[in-house]
């Protein structure tokens, strides 16, 4: 059974969009943000459990080391992830039991990955097309970080929000 990533919400499209954008941008691109890899902003210590480890174990996990994504590992490779929005969406909206409920049984799956060597510009791209917020990091077949939409938040910061156009905005950005 497959199961899509948790989709991006229309706020972090548009701020991933203005991040693209903002890259052909003389100023934006002589800081060389999006040329910076995947390694120099990913996050190196990252969570992992078994599919079968109960959704309640994992979300106090979360909860303790204040993250919102646990990667799911059978036989130390990645096969899945479990999102805060997974458990909110596949467990408590259902009203599943959490302390029965496995990993395995809603954690998003096919698993999408980026290499450590990608720009954050690849990066970004790929976290729009698949629709996802979290994007682990593999080299060699081997979990070596995870990337997530806060990860990339900072580079929009630093660049400045003078330069990012509401144009294409949702209308509760605008708003806001």
């Amino acid at each position: 059974r497959s199961r899509g990533a948790v989709n991006l919400d229309s706020t972090s499209k548009f701020y991933i969009h203005n991040l693209l954008e903002t890259q052909g941008k003389s100023g934006f691109k002589r800081l060389g943000y999006m040329s910076a890899k995947v390694e120099d902003v990913m996050v190196k210590n990252v969570k992992t459990a078994s599919p079968e480890e109960s959704v309640l174990k994992t979300a106090e996990i979360m909860n303790q080391y204040e993250i919102g994504c646990i990667v799911v590992t059978e036989n130390s490779k990645p096969v899945g992830v479990v999102t805060e929005r997974d458990i909110l969406k596949r467990v408590v909206r259902e009203r599943r039991d959490p302390a029965e409920t496995k990993l395995h049984e809603v954690m998003s799956r096919p698993l999408v990955t980026v290499e450590p060597a990608a720009t954050i510009a690849s990066a970004a791209r790929i976290m729009i097309k698949h629709n996802i917020k979290k994007l682990p990091v593999m080299s060699s077949d081997h979990l070596v970080g995870i990337l997530s939409l806060t990860d990339l938040i900072p580079l929009l910061k630093e660049q400045g929000t003078s330069k990012i156009s509401l144009k294409s905005a949702p209308e509760h950005v605008k708003r806001a």
